[in-house]
């Protein structure tokens, strides 16, 4: 099935040109341009029960008016269509431009998060993802090293000490519920600086908020390898008067901020640097492992709330 096939499932009228744009490193993503709109035309990896997980928690925040680019609906009131490139899902294209990292962008998202994690999933009907980033996932990656293609001895020997170094801290109970998985600056997009939508979805689970806060925290409150402790106040007391964060978590968020680190090096090493050589990649890495000792190895002072 083409995209000429595919687009003939929907009711969006004749498509004018299509344009490639680059967005992250998976998936593959099309402009579309129609004669008065312009929408998202998303390729996912065949990974059918993740797109349909991801378009079930996009239904539920589009009914609350959640700031969000939501996908078309086809004739036949499906979300995706499954092709020989993969899952193909439409989106509204909304125009604006990925955050700047400064305290207005800080405040919008840390409510944005609030709001996000106050939602009570089990009432609306959205059930149980686990995060793809785990304890487990990082110990069956550990075993590929050793026959991996692509031998890292530095990057390897420091991955392995700090999966070592979180299984006390992930360890201590912490409140869960729905969370966005990968809430970086090129999957939002800014209007007038003002929040227009959260995008990307994919990585949307049941895990802790302490693991949301971190992710997105190292998405919004570093410059290079350096934490940035006064956007961190401001994410902190922002996100605070949408849900109240207990001692305990204050306490513990360190360690989260450096897990999540953690976490997006051992997507890259999976996807696909332990196979195929990426300079990109191996950079963002790299950068990624100084920022987890950096974490490591100083006591990150964050103001009590």
């Amino acid at each position: 099935m083409n995209i000429k096939d595919v687009l003939g499932l929907y009711n969006i009228g004749e498509i004018h040109d299509v344009e490639k744009v680059s967005l992250g490193f998976s998936n593959s993503n099309y402009k579309l341009h129609a004669s008065d709109k312009t929408y998202l035309y998303r390729i996912y990896d065949d990974r059918k029960k993740e797109v349909e997980y991801e378009m079930s928690v996009l239904k539920v925040l589009k009914d609350m008016k959640y700031p969000a680019s939501f996908p078309i609906q086809r004739r036949d009131g499906k979300f995706s269509t499954s092709t020989t490139e993969g899952i193909v899902v439409i989106y509204e294209f909304l125009e604006g431009a990925p955050a700047e990292i400064n305290e207005q962008s800080v405040r919008e998202v840390a409510k944005a998060s609030g709001k996000l994690h106050k939602i009570k999933y089990k009432s609306k009907g959205i059930g149980y993802r686990a995060n793809s980033i785990s304890m487990d996932r990082c110990q069956n990656l550990i075993r590929r090293f050793e026959d991996a293609p692509n031998q890292y001895e530095d990057i390897f020997e420091k991955f392995t000490e700090n999966t070592n170094f979180f299984r006390f801290s992930l360890q201590v109970p912490v409140p869960k519920g729905l969370i966005h998985g990968d809430l970086f600056p090129q999957n939002t997009l800014f209007k007038g600086g003002e929040l227009l939508a959260i995008l990307d979805f994919q990585e949307v689970c049941i895990d802790s908020f302490l693991f949301d806060m971190g992710m997105t925290m190292n998405g919004f409150c570093f410059e290079g390898a350096m934490f940035n402790e006064q956007l961190a106040g401001i994410f902190l007391q922002e996100y605070n008067k949408i849900r109240a964060i207990s001692d305990q978590e204050v306490k513990l968020l360190p360690d989260y901020i450096s897990w999540a680190a953690h976490g997006i090096i051992a997507w890259h090493l999976e996807n696909d640097l332990l196979n195929k050589e990426n300079p990109k990649q191996l950079e963002k890495v790299e950068e990624l492992m100084k920022r987890v000792q950096s974490l490591k190895n100083s006591k990150i002072l964050i103001a009590r709330l």
